[in-house]
């Protein structure tokens, strides 16, 4: 009788750990999925404009909107390039052979923007802020303005 009480107890407790073994997996597998397949991330940096910050200070004048594959300058309302950006936040531009017209901002962010390679958004309270690295730093640092 002792044997099988004991026997009962190890099964109870197997089978609990394994429950809760699963549900931890489970739920630290979603968590991870969601980190790096995000499938609105895409959609969220078309919603308004982004305007670098440079020193901890938004530079608005030189704001920039991601719209259907092209970057443009808000401004000036000339095309910077052609980006791509996909669900596992892997980012891609291509330069427009276009020049800049004097006194439009735009120079230093193509540039910027040609050197990331990666995207990822956060939100802290009402600020949006997207973040374009490559080769492993911080290249571009966008806050979402008008929004």
């Amino acid at each position: 009788m002792r044997l099988l009480v004991i026997v009962v107890v190890l099964l109870a407790l197997v089978f609990g750990g394994a429950g809760y073994a699963y549900r931890y997996a489970r739920d630290r597998a979603g968590r991870v999925v969601h980190q790096v397949v995000d499938t609105q991330l895409p959609q969220r940096i078309q919603e308004h404009p982004w305007a670098p910050v440079v020193h901890g200070r938004i530079l608005r004048r030189d704001a920039i909107v991601f719209d259907g594959g092209t970057v443009e300058t808000v401004r000036c309302h000339v095309a910077l390039g052609g980006y791509g950006l996909d669900i596992v936040h892997r980012f891609s531009f291509v330069a427009s052979a276009t020049p800049i017209p004097r006194g439009c901002p735009g120079a230093l962010l193509r540039r910027e923007l040609a050197r990331a390679s990666r995207a990822s958004d956060a939100t802290a309270g009402t600020r949006t802020t997207l973040t374009l690295t490559g080769s492993g730093s911080a290249v571009l640092t966008l806050r979402g303005v008008g929004h």
